[in-house]
């Protein structure tokens, strides 16, 4: 039987940058299909970055 779930100190941060990995990996993602092979095709942080902001503003 499954225990019941409790919050602990840290868990909201831990929750935060699980949310900004995944953001940041989606937005990696979506750039990556935007050119040919795969490799070569990886954007760099600020490219992820600068397409992130975009998408807020």
């Amino acid at each position: 039987m499954r225990e019941s779930f409790q919050m602990r100190e840290g868990d909201m941060e831990e929750e935060d940058r699980l949310r900004d990995a995944l953001k940041f990996a989606n937005a990696c993602g979506a750039l990556t299909v935007t050119e040919r092979g795969a490799i070569p095709a990886l954007p760099s942080r600020e490219a992820v970055l600068n397409a992130m902001l975009k998408l807020v503003a």
